[in-house]
């Protein structure tokens, strides 16, 4: 029995312990113990041969004081393209560093510049933050026939802008109408950037006088520099067949009336009204103006403004890009423009003048008006 017991105790002591032995070294532990190292401030695990770090995955960020940096790259939150950029969160803030150029992919990404501006790219180019923004650079309208001066403000440098034609005027018993005036805004250089050509005036025959052209329209969207300066142009209205004499063309430098002549001639204004027999004055970018009773008006031409009305028997004047006479001929034409998108107003005919195109004010004037005038043109600027 005691035998037998001390054999039982045997058995279990063989089952139960197992020669122990260290897996790591320095401090000697079993595989799967964890230790503090103080002196590199880590837990490290033993795997059963080395002790290792309990650190998860590479640390590419570097710890300074309360300090965190990283020296290389660029970084993106919410994304897996940062683009280039030094900071770019999905979403909405992007930061760029002085040297990144501005284009369609930039849009909207800030940086501070060189010349030590905060500065937003457009798309295009970089804008300073300082001065004006959007929101006070106010719309400027011109309504009232003559010359203006408009200075481009520091964040207002990219604008819309708009020129409408003034109208033709009407033929008048048996005398013609003057043409409307264009309108037009020019640079610096004396290029025109927008135009709106005049409406050609109508023609006065004795029974069926025509209505003055609708003034045309020109837009275009342009980027220009702060401190530039515009010239603008407002076109005057064409004066209707008056009195016994043809009528004056509206101004720019109208033309002169009809007085036992032909109309008078102008450049960008509209060429005025002939007497009766006598033809109606030519123009480049103004309205023709409407010949009188029992004449070709042919001699009457213009580019961009409306052509002149004629006797319904005789020939009407010429438009290069307006309209041609309307009605029974006797309707000025419609003027063109110049720009991104340009407009033709429409002709007038024996019963009403020829409304603006794109609903500006120059609309032609009715026939059988003695003396009254077209509508004269506009001129709008419109930052965005």
């Amino acid at each position: 029995m005691a035998i037998t017991s001390l054999m039982a105790c045997a058995v279990l002591a063989g089952t139960l312990s197992k020669p122990a032995y260290a897996a790591c070294s320095s401090p000697t532990a079993l595989a799967g113990s964890l230790e503090w190292f103080s002196g590199t401030t880590e837990f490290k695990y033993c795997d059963g041969t080395n002790w290792l770090s309990m650190a998860g995955g590479t640390v590419t960020w570097v710890q300074s004081g309360s300090n965190i940096y990283y020296n290389t790259g660029n970084v993106a939150i919410g994304s897996t393209n940062p683009q280039g950029l030094k900071l770019a969160v999905n979403g909405g803030l992007r930061l760029a560093d002085s040297g990144t150029a501005c284009n369609a992919t930039y849009k909207g990404v800030l940086r501070y510049s060189a010349a030590k501006n905060i500065e937003f790219c457009n798309g295009t180019t970089w804008k300073a933050l300082a001065g004006p923004t959007i929101e006070t650079c106010t719309v400027q309208e011109y309504t009232t026939p003559g010359s203006y001066s408009y200075t481009v403000l520091p964040g207002c440098e990219d604008l819309a802008i708009e020129a409408y034609g003034a109208g033709g005027g009407g033929g008048y018993s048996t005398y013609g109408g003057g043409g409307g005036g264009s309108s037009r805004i020019e640079n610096s250089s004396g290029t025109i950037l927008v135009l709106g050509g005049g409406g050609g005036g109508g023609a006065g025959d004795g029974t069926t006088d025509g209505g003055g052209g609708g003034g045309g329209f020109g837009k275009k969207n342009v980027t220009l520099t702060a401190g530039n300066n515009l010239l603008v142009v407002v076109g005057e209205g064409g004066q209707s067949g008056c009195g016994t004499n043809g009528g004056l063309g509206g101004n720019p430098d109208g033309g002169t009336l009809g007085n036992s002549s032909n109309g008078g001639g102008s450049t960008y204004g509209g060429g005025g009204g002939g007497d009766a027999s006598w033809t109606g004055g030519s123009s480049i970018y103004g309205g023709g103006g409407g010949g009188g009773d029992g004449v070709d008006n042919n001699p009457s031409g213009t580019d961009y403004g409306g052509a002149g009305g004629a006797d319904k028997y005789f020939l009407c004047g010429t438009s290069t890009y307006g309209g041609p006479c309307g009605g029974e001929k006797s309707g000025g034409g419609g003027g063109f423009g110049i720009g991104d998108v340009a407009l033709r107003g429409l002709n007038g005919d024996s019963f009403q003048g020829g409304p603006a195109a794109n609903g500006g004010p120059g609309t032609g004037s009715v026939h059988s008006s003695s003396c009254n005038r077209g509508g004269n043109g506009k001129v709008v600027i419109r930052p965005y």
